[in-house]
């Protein structure tokens, strides 16, 4: 039986691709950055990477976890968000990591 661990934890979510070119996520929790070729959402355990041309985001709502794309986008590619914790000025003192 295979164990699941906090860092492989998938998030819910739902992705919606019509046409190749609008983009309908839901469960995001933040958008990174975004141009007209690439746009980077994460969610709560995954970043997500669109790429495309002409891309331009239609909605963003991030308290409801909602991103709209329209564009011709070409790929989406999923990846593992990498949990950052910033370190405090009693960590260094107390060799917290």
């Amino acid at each position: 039986m295979a164990v699941i661990s906090e860092s492989q934890k998938i998030s819910n979510h739902c992705l919606t691709l019509e046409d190749c070119k609008r983009l309908r996520v839901s469960g995001i929790r933040e958008l990174g950055s975004y141009s007209e070729r690439n746009v980077t959402v994460f969610m709560e355990f995954e970043k997500l990477v669109v790429a495309g041309s002409g891309l331009k985001v239609e909605k963003l709502c991030v308290e409801n976890g909602e991103l709209e794309l329209s564009g011709k986008i070409l790929s989406f590619t999923y990846s593992a968000r990498k949990r950052l914790f910033r370190r405090g000025f009693f960590s260094k003192f107390f060799g917290r990591k």
